[in-house]
């Protein structure tokens, strides 16, 4: 009984007797698709910056720093980027959600040298966050996922 008290009041007080899964971890493996299909790493990642933080999120330049186009998904209308989360769960980041809200989503183009300045919202209450956006190599089946924001260990 004192070992389920303990263990509650270490989750509840946001303790964890787990080290912090470090930032720029791998994605999960979760993130692999359903028919088992490799892929194939793009040739050159986009350079990510943040440029501002507020209370629940960040803002981050998206720079397309590789001599190819590369494509991302977006709500349509709109000046975003579609996300995957994580969440860390005893020491590791684990799959969470994938943002996309069906009401469409088109596809965007980085031109080489080309960035795009993105606004991204922490929104698990309670539960430290990872936001990842997926890029695709132009005309190729290569394709990344790319660290975009993580909390820091409290």
């Amino acid at each position: 009984m004192r070992f389920l008290l303990l263990g509650l009041i270490v989750q509840f007080a946001g303790c964890s007797h787990y080290p912090p899964a470090a930032g720029d971890s791998p994605p999960d493996e979760g993130w692999q698709p359903a028919s088992g299909a490799i892929i194939e790493e793009i040739d050159t990642l986009p350079s990510v910056t943040v440029v501002q933080r507020n209370d629940r999120g960040v803002v981050v330049v998206i720079k397309n720093i590789g001599l190819v186009p590369i494509e991302y998904g977006a709500r349509n209308g709109g000046d975003s980027i579609t996300m995957y989360r994580e969440i860390e769960q005893q020491g590791k980041w684990t799959v969470d959600t994938y943002e996309w809200c069906g009401m469409g989503c088109e596809l965007r183009i980085l031109e080489p040298g080309q960035s795009k300045k993105v606004s991204l919202e922490f929104t698990l209450p309670h539960k430290r966050e990872r936001l990842l956006g997926s890029f695709t190599q132009s005309g190729t089946d290569k394709q990344s996922l790319v660290v975009l924001a993580f909390e820091p260990s409290q």
